[in-house]
């Protein structure tokens, strides 16, 4: 599957997927974080540096699977389950929230909730909705 296919759910999202942004999400970055704007319902997001790094490769042209091996090889992490999982994980808030092309937003069956909820620096890759 890649970003092009429409109406994905959220749980479909594999290290196949090639992850887009909307047109109508803009972005600024500052500091190493990045504050997001839903232009279609005024949804402002916020991230961390890292869920910012891994926003960047939100372009349309990096599959995940690439962007988690890459993300193991430069943090030389033993542990790349951990990568693969929080990669995963906030590519699906991404989506949840309404911001990648492609995907329906919403949560996923049986899906657990998202990162979100999360105070700063509790998850690696946080994305913070303020309505």
């Amino acid at each position: 599957m890649n970003g092009d296919e429409s109406n994905l759910e959220v749980g479909d999202i594999d290290e196949s997927f090639v992850p887009r942004f909307r047109d109508e999400v803009a972005a600024v970055e500052l500091d190493g974080e990045a504050v997001l704007l839903d232009g279609s319902n005024g949804a402002v997001h916020t991230l961390n540096p890292t869920a910012t790094l891994i926003w960047k490769f939100c372009d349309g042209a990096t599959r995940l699977g690439d962007l988690i091996e890459d993300l193991v090889a430069v943090f030389d992490d033993t542990n790349g389950h951990a990568i693969h999982a929080d990669v995963m994980a906030l590519v699906r808030d991404f989506a949840r929230q309404g911001l990648l092309v492609g995907v329906r937003a919403g949560p996923a069956e049986g899906d657990e909730g998202t990162a979100h909820g999360h105070t700063h620096g509790e998850h690696p890759g946080e994305l913070h909705r303020h309505d």
